[in-house]
């Protein structure tokens, strides 16, 4: 009996080892469980076809209308520059730590400079995954862009990865002190509140800092490109839509429409649709910015990645249904790339590669 315990002790140890492994390493059968689990989660294509998609677009609005919006976005989410504080210094011979403080939130970025600089700068922002560094896929596409004479600066999400810290923030009930784990929950930041400019709204604090850092430096560049997956391809939508300066952006699985987010796997965090902001514009007015200039031109490059079996959100039959709702528009400059190749929420370097070969 007592072998037999320790040997039900082992059996239970190595399932639940091997659970964790499933879980955490994606060993077999993860892919085969998620592909049951949308199954039974997904709505039936039949649905989607019901969306109601009467949304304001750009046939409706004058170009100089989605210019006039950019500011109004920039009034409520862009604070003055006056409260932000920006540090460079060396981290290595070929990298340096740019510091941001706004408040008591410090954002880092690491800009990876290029051996033969051709005046490029690319940008690139983690999601809820935390430090870019710990993945192998951004360390290739650090070499990707040096590769090709482009400094590549490196971000995380608030709170999260390189942000990863204690913070503070004024409120309506005085100064907000968050310790490291609550940092990196977004919803915390809900009760920010500046009395001396009341019209900033609590995504503010997301948007601003990264605004600043790359403005701080990308005068310096005569091309750039912004890309990110996930929470970081959420902040390529919005800093994209932001900052005309920026050249190209490519949003991997990082944001759908409000008209997608009622099903499981679209909803998002705090930051993707609990704003007030939201109130005001909508993703598809922020996809239509990322494409114009300060001209009223569609003159940039603005590219939504998916892939089509993502394990994590963003993927069909939701997406081919946005690809066709985009199609249907026309716009210039805006493209929808479903990759079918494997599920996986992920950057795929070699899709990356094709990306750029079609806006280079």
């Amino acid at each position: 009996n007592k072998y037999k315990f320790i040997g039900l002790l082992c059996i239970i140890a190595i399932a639940f080892l091997y659970g964790a492994g499933v879980g955490v390493y994606h060993w077999f059968p993860f892919n085969e469980i998620i592909k049951i689990k949308q199954f039974l989660i997904y709505e039936p294509p039949a649905k989607l076809r019901k969306i109601d998609l009467s949304f304001d677009n750009s046939k409706t609005l004058k170009f100089t209308s989605f210019l006039e919006h950019r500011e109004q976005l920039k009034n409520k989410l862009i604070v003055d520059k006056e409260l932000i504080e920006i540090n460079t210094y060396k981290k290595d011979k070929n990298s340096d730590y740019i510091t941001l403080k706004l408040y008591g939130i410090k954002v880092t970025g690491i800009l990876t400079k290029a051996k033969n600089s051709k005046k490029c700068l690319a940008i690139y922002i983690q999601g809820h995954g935390g430090d870019p560094f710990n993945f192998d896929y951004h360390k290739k596409i650090i070499k990707l862009f040096n590769k090709k004479g482009c400094d590549l600066l490196s971000l995380s999400m608030l709170g999260l990865g390189l942000n990863s810290g204690e913070s503070s923030y004024p409120s309506k009930f005085g100064n907000v002190l968050l310790d490291k784990n609550q940092s990196s929950n977004h919803g915390n930041y809900v009760f920010y509140y500046d009395k001396s400019r009341a019209d900033y709204d609590p995504l503010s604090l997301f948007l601003s800092p990264h605004y600043y850092l790359i403005k701080h430096i990308n005068s310096k560049y005569e091309k750039t490109t912004i890309l990110g997956i996930s929470g970081g391809g959420w902040y390529t939508v919005w800093l994209a839509a932001l900052i005309p300066e920026i050249d190209n952006s490519i949003s991997f699985a990082g944001t759908l429409p409000f008209e997608y987010r009622k099903y499981a796997y679209n909803h998002g965090d705090w930051e993707q649709i609990y704003s007030n902001i939201y109130s005001i514009t909508s993703y598809w007015k922020l996809y239509k910015l990322m494409t114009i200039d300060n001209n009223s031109l569609e003159t940039r490059q603005a590219i939504l990645s998916y892939n089509s079996d993502d394990h994590c959100c963003y993927m069909d039959p939701y997406v081919h249904h946005f690809k066709r709702e985009i199609e249907k528009l026309g716009w210039k400059n805006l493209n929808v790339l479903i990759d079918e190749t494997g599920g996986t929420h992920a950057i795929k370097v070699k899709v990356l590669k094709e990306i750029l070969k079609k806006i280079e």
